[in-house]
C-alpha cells in the first residue's frame, strides 16, 4: 500500500486514515519511529498503562519478575507488533 501525505512548515505529517485503521492509531497516542537502510518505520508506542492492563492479578497473588516481564512482552508482541 503506498499513500502519499504533504510535509508541513513545521515538519509535520498527516498519517492517511487507512494507515492509521490499519495501525489503530488514536488521537494523542503515541507513535515510534525506527530509521533502518534509509526507510522509516512508524510502530505504535503502548502507554504503560497499556502494557500493565494485560496482567491481571487477583489482590493476593504473587506474581514473579519473570513471570511478569513475558506476560508483558507476550501480550506487547501480540497486540502492537502486527508487522516487524
Amino acid at each position: 500500500m503506498t499513500l502519499i501525505s504533504n510535509l508541513s512548515q513545521k515538519g509535520q505529517v498527516v498519517i492517511p486514515k487507512k494507515i492509521r485503521d490499519y495501525l489503530g492509531l488514536v488521537p494523542g497516542q503515541r507513535v515510534k519511529f525506527e530509521l533502518r537502510s534509509n526507510k522509516v518505520f512508524i510502530k505504535p508506542q503502548p502507554s504503560v498503562d497499556e502494557v500493565f492492563a494485560f496482567v491481571k492479578r487477583k489482590q493476593n497473588t504473587q506474581v514473579s519478575k519473570k513471570v511478569l516481564k513475558k506476560t508483558v512482552r507476550e501480550q506487547v508482541e501480540k497486540k502492537f507488533i502486527k508487522n516487524k
